[in-house]
C-alpha cells in the first residue's frame, strides 16, 4: 500500500507537495523522482514553478536566525544519540 492523503479538494500548491512526497519515498529506485535526470528532474517538479534556481544563491533567505539564539537552542550533550542506541 503506498502513500495516501486525504482525498477532499485542496490547493493546487498542496496538492503538488503531496505528489512531490509520494515520488520522493517510491519504494522502487527506478521509478523514483530524480532517478533518470537527477536533481534537475527534481527541480523541474511543478511544487518548485515559482522558484529561480539561477538566482537562488543571490536571494535574501526570509528569516536569518540571530547566533546568540542558535547556541541557546543547541542540544545538550545527554540529549544526543549514541551510535550503539540504533
Amino acid at each position: 500500500m503506498g502513500l495516501r492523503f486525504a482525498s477532499w479538494r485542496l490547493p493546487a500548491r498542496i496538492r503538488w507537495g503531496q505528489d512531490l512526497i509520494t515520488q520522493l519515498l517510491e519504494r522502487d529506485p527506478a521509478k523514483r523522482l530524480g532517478a533518470h535526470a537527477g536533481a534537475e528532474e527534481i527541480k523541474a517538479h511543478p511544487f518548485y514553478a515559482e522558484i529561480n534556481w539561477a538566482l537562488l544563491r543571490n536571494t535574501r533567505p526570509p528569516y536569518v536566525p540571530r547566533r546568540s539564539l542558535l547556541r541557546k537552542t543547541a542540544p545538550s550533550t545527554s540529549a544526543q544519540a549514541q551510535f550503539g542506541d540504533f
